[in-house]
């Protein structure tokens, strides 16, 4: 047990006692907790699909977009919504993010044919 002034006070460790020295509003009074939710932490930026030795799967590319391109990506989700909202037979006439993801496979292809055509050329 402590003494602070002329009353008697129980402080169960060191760091209660502490914060009470600290803390001028008295025992028992507790600092509001941030909140995780106001802060989120920030998520590690996915790495950039066209910089990678191999092809991204849709998932990496999608990520990627999503990360890089918020607006970008929620027009694509709009327009894929409302395109599907119009067929009224529950099927997916389009996938934006799917289509730019295709592009980018052709477009991945055509580097690596054409690393490896100059690969050939320099070793003759």
């Amino acid at each position: 047990m402590n003494t602070v002034g002329s009353s008697l006070i129980e402080f169960p460790t060191q760091y209660n006692y502490i914060s009470y020295c600290l803390d001028s509003r008295g025992p028992g009074h507790k600092s509001p907790r941030r909140s995780l939710y106001h802060n989120p932490p920030s998520r590690r930026a996915p790495p950039d699909p066209h910089t990678l030795d191999y092809p991204a799967s849709l998932k990496q590319y999608a990520e990627w977009f999503r990360y890089y391109f918020p607006q970008a990506a929620a027009e694509e989700d709009s327009s894929d919504k409302a395109a599907q909202q119009q067929a009224a037979d529950g099927s997916k006439p389009r996938n934006g993010i799917k289509l730019r993801w295709e592009k980018y496979k052709k477009s991945f292809a055509a580097q690596q044919v054409h690393k490896f055509l100059l690969f050939l050329e320099k070793g003759n």
